[in-house]
């Protein structure tokens, strides 16, 4: 996998203000500014720290101690890393919460709305929960 220099980083185009990640070794590279996109299968080295609203593609790894603000997550499994703040969803994802939990994803906060935020009190009494649902829910009324 390609090592990717923190020039290399520094050069990714933005678009739309989200920097553009290509698959790559990021391991050099500690401290991530706000909303980057990173491709599939990067990996992260220990204590990196990402600033708020950065996405992760399938199948990226991280070391021990690495921390997020307010993540973008769209996957089963619960993130590797420590989280600070709401987990955010990406839109594709909206119709499954909506299936599951009937639950409204705002598109401006990119968590559940005023009606589902209230919901989670008891949705998180459920015993059917995968350990991701349950992160991301609890991420809404824990701030």
């Amino acid at each position: 996998m390609k090592i990717i220099t923190q020039k290399e980083y520094d050069s990714f185009p933005v678009v739309d203000r989200i920097k553009q990640c290509p698959t790559g070794d990021y391991s050099e590279i500690r401290r991530f500014a706000e909303r980057c996109s990173f491709a599939k299968s990067c990996s992260f080295a220990e204590r990196c720290s990402f600033a708020e609203g950065c996405s992760f593609a399938e199948w990226c790894s991280f070391a021990g101690g690495c921390k997020a603000v307010s993540p973008f997550w769209s996957f089963v499994h619960a993130p590797l890393f420590i989280v600070k703040g709401k987990i955010l969803l990406l839109f594709p994802t909206c119709p499954y919460w909506k299936e599951r939990f009937g639950i409204d994803i705002d598109e401006n906060t990119f968590i559940a709305d005023k009606k589902g935020i209230k919901k989670i009190p008891a949705l998180l009494k459920r015993y059917d929960l995968t350990s991701c649902e349950r992160m991301i829910l609890e991420s809404w009324i824990n701030d």
